[in-house]
């Protein structure tokens, strides 16, 4: 009897081990999931983060290995305002329809240097004007060249559509008034550049007349006066309609 006792006492003792042996199991094998599920999640997160910088990284290489089209001939002076004349024709009833008026004279300037007169853009650098004969630094430094531009603003005077109101001396006494008088200061004053490449560029300045534009040094150096941080970059406009115009207008000439 006394060993049947002891028996049952021993087993109710190894019992009793066992079970309290299981929650210490069942802590590490939980401890262990978790473990490989945190590592899983991180993987994944990596993995996603991975992707999404690869992305990121392979979208601005390819912006930044693209390239606008390149020019494709030298277009003389008459063809050049005879492309802005119908640009700004085409955009004569846009402006009405937006109560905006438009005008052509996007760039001007007083006295200056003879160096080359430019614009920057997203694309690279454009010229505007040269002043000289000799290469300040020249056409051939440029890898666009404006074919002219027309400017969008709200008139004080209501006018919409087409204008030469910016011509009266009353309203432009001299080259630094530029648009000042005509145009509402509390409006955008946004300006586009025609380029040679077949691309519309455009920027919101200010309403003077060579606001956003620089000039090279009397040597050809574009940055005798002006350090690159402190340009202002004329974007590819998001106009479709007038990127679509300007290519249908030079397939005209080339």
């Amino acid at each position: 009897m006394k060993k049947q006792m002891i028996f049952l006492g021993l087993s109710f003792l190894l019992l009793s081990g066992c079970q309290k042996n299981e929650p210490t199991t069942s802590s590490s094998s939980t401890s262990t999931t978790d473990t490989i599920s945190q590592s899983e999640a991180s993987s994944s997160s990596t993995k996603i983060s991975s992707t999404t910088t690869s992305t990121t990284v392979s979208s601005e290489a390819s912006t930044n290995s693209s390239t606008a089209p390149t020019a494709v001939r030298v277009y003389s002076e008459a063809e050049k305002q005879a492309i802005t004349e119908t640009f700004l024709t085409w955009a004569d009833s846009r402006a009405k329809t937006a109560g905006m008026a438009v005008n052509s004279n996007y760039f001007d300037h007083g006295a200056s240097g003879i160096g080359d007169w430019y614009a920057v853009t997203s694309d690279g650098l454009i010229q505007v004007q040269q002043q000289s004969e000799n290469e300040l630094p020249g056409y051939n430094a440029f890898p666009l060249h404006s074919l002219g531009g027309i400017v969008w603003y709200y008139s004080v005077n209501g006018v919409t559509g087409i204008t030469d109101e910016v011509d009266d001396p009353q309203n432009s006494p001299s080259t630094a008034v530029g648009f000042s008088n005509v145009a509402d200061s509390q409006q955008p004053f946004t300006k586009y550049i025609l380029a040679d490449n077949g691309v519309v560029y455009e920027a919101q300045t200010s309403s003077a007349f060579s606001d956003g534009f620089y000039v090279a040094g009397d040597d050809g150096n574009l940055y005798t006066y002006y350090s690159p941080e402190s340009q202002l970059v004329f974007q590819k406009s998001q106009d479709t309609a007038a990127q679509t115009e300007l290519q249908s207008i030079l397939s005209q000439y080339n």
